[in-house]
């Protein structure tokens, strides 16, 4: 039915912006994630300073709420 189809986006849209808030709270988790599935070794003290940058955190914010694949 088509109330069952709408609950089923919302609750992949729910997924997706909780995935989003998560590597926002934990972005070195998700850097090295990252790295990994690319075949590539995390740069621990870049990976330090991007989670601490506001402007890095605020594009992740910015591609969430576009629809971007994180």
């Amino acid at each position: 039915s088509q109330s069952r189809y709408l609950a089923e986006m919302m609750a992949n849209e729910i997924m997706r912006l909780r995935k989003v808030l998560e590597t926002i709270v934990d972005p070195i988790k998700f850097l090295r994630i990252k790295a990994e599935e690319e075949g590539l070794k995390i740069n621990g003290m870049m990976a330090s300073m991007l989670s601490n940058d506001a402007n890095y955190l605020k594009e992740l914010a910015k591609e969430g709420l576009e629809g971007l694949k994180v």
